[in-house]
């Protein structure tokens, strides 16, 4: 895929995530599976940057009302992200939209005017509040203030971090350390999890739906946090 395709790969999974009402991972999963001949790359592009945004949702949202978006909607979020995530200047956000079949259509005259306000600035500015800053419902910030104190904002960037990907061994099939050599096989490396007998969690995230671990039911994607809770 040309950066410009993954761009518009972005924009539809954003739209479909904040119009609908299904969780993300099975937007994003349900939109890579009908289109298989998408590379290996090419999707863990495509995801990293619909996460990015969702993690900073609150922040890019936010940005888009300052610099004058009269509606904040996927391509506006993607637009914003491509200047204040990806730290693109204006010409090669425009480059990226050249209307071609499998990119998204070219700026307007409004857009190129917001994205002018936004291109080299920092995703967090004095200005916002403290929901705004810490991508949490202002609703919830002061149940939260409560709960984590002055821990508040350690918490909150920790729960707002990508979090790694556990497996949980299934011990009718095998035992860890056989799990892990079929793993190993297939090109992915997994460590145990100290104090959770049958987890194993991903030096680097890989897709491990595609191997035969999986579709043997040898592991299955569990927290060791959700592993724990059914262990005790």
């Amino acid at each position: 895929m040309t950066p410009a395709a993954r761009v518009q790969a972005q924009i539809e999974v954003l739209d479909s995530i904040l119009s609908g009402r299904l969780p993300a991972d099975r937007v994003l999963g349900d939109y890579l599976r009908a289109r298989r001949y998408i590379g290996s790359k090419d999707r863990r592009a495509i995801q990293d940057s619909v996460y990015g945004v969702l993690r900073n949702l609150a922040k890019l949202t936010w940005w888009c009302t300052r610099s004058g978006w009269e509606a904040t909607d996927a391509r506006a979020l993607a637009l914003a992200a491509q200047a204040l995530l990806a730290r693109l200047d204006a010409a090669k956000i425009a480059a990226l939209l050249d209307g071609g079949p499998y990119s998204p259509a070219p700026l307007s005259e409004s857009e190129v005017a917001n994205l002018a306000a936004l291109v080299g600035q920092d995703l967090e500015f004095a200005e916002q509040d403290t929901a705004t800053r810490l991508e949490v419902p202002a609703w919830l910030l002061p149940r939260l203030e409560a709960a984590f104190g002055e821990a508040l904002e350690t918490e909150l960037q920790a729960l707002n971090s990508d979090a790694p990907v556990d497996l949980r061994v299934n011990s009718l099939a095998g035992d860890l350390e056989a799990a892990r050599a079929v793993l190993a096989a297939e090109g992915i490396e997994a460590a145990p999890v100290p104090g959770v007998p049958l987890a194993l969690r991903q030096t680097a995230r890989r897709p491990v739906q595609a191997t035969e671990a999986f579709r043997a039911g040898l592991v299955e994607i569990q927290d060791a946090g959700s592993q724990i809770a059914a262990q005790l």
